[in-house]
């Protein structure tokens, strides 16, 4: 790809794994704002007819505006197609880090189903069991493992999500009581620029994946550097 003010952590001719800043859409949306898509269509056109959608710019993998870390994306429409299979079989292997409210000691892991029963909904809802008909839901399992406590008491933390859901981290944050510092939506009661040297509403941050290259069979594991938001004096 020519030079972009994008951050790719790796690239060859067949897929690409770029960093997503916060405060970005992942792809295009109705209404309009700047997204990584649209960054990456204004540096290679032709990412458009990669995916589904041509606002998606051959992006395998969404994160919420507020979410930042590492993104997979294809160049070819057959290899787009493999990478999709891979994730939603859950062979994309993804790690996160966030900062949860209050204190965690141990490890927790929920495994639910996870979805909403109006489409397009801005929130999505844990069920333990599949409601059937009731409401469009996918399965999806989380481990929250304790890194740190800071000094106003909240917890970073890593996550492994499979296969990573739309929301999956953060309903499932709520549904043990520790929502993110900051995601008023899931419960908390906080507001995170308040609180923390951020502009973010929430931290979570996607820093590192693993997968196996569909066509040269080849594992590739990568990271993405973070910084970890501080408290206001």
């Amino acid at each position: 790809m020519p030079k972009t003010p994008l951050e790719f952590l790796f690239e060859d001719e067949y897929l690409f794994v770029v960093v997503k800043p916060f405060n970005l859409h992942s792809v295009e949306i109705e209404g309009g704002g700047e997204s990584l898509a649209g960054k990456l269509l204004t540096y290679q056109p032709n990412l458009a007819s990669v995916s589904e959608r041509s606002g998606d710019a051959g992006l395998v993998q969404r994160l919420d505006f507020s979410t930042s870390g590492v993104v997979l994306g294809a160049k070819k429409k057959e290899v787009w197609e493999s990478l999709r299979s891979a994730v939603d079989k859950g062979c994309v292997k993804k790690r996160y880090v966030t900062l949860l409210t209050g204190a965690i000691a141990e490890e927790r892991r929920v495994s639910s189903f996870i979805g909403s029963p109006y489409r397009g909904g801005k929130k999505v809802k844990v069920y333990e069991r599949d409601p059937g008909n009731k409401a469009r839901v996918l399965f999806g399992e989380s481990t929250f493992s304790p890194l740190s406590s800071d000094s106003l008491g909240n917890t970073f933390v890593t996550v492994v999500a499979s296969p990573a859901r739309r929301h999956q981290i953060r309903v499932h944050a709520s549904y043990i009581k520790h929502p993110l510092v900051g995601d008023k939506l899931y419960g908390s009661q906080d507001t995170m620029s308040v609180l923390y040297t951020t502009t973010r509403e929430f931290f979570l941050h996607c820093e590192w994946i693993s997968f196996v290259h569909p066509i040269t069979e080849c594992e590739i594991t990568l990271s993405a550097p973070f910084e970890v938001p501080l408290p206001r004096s």
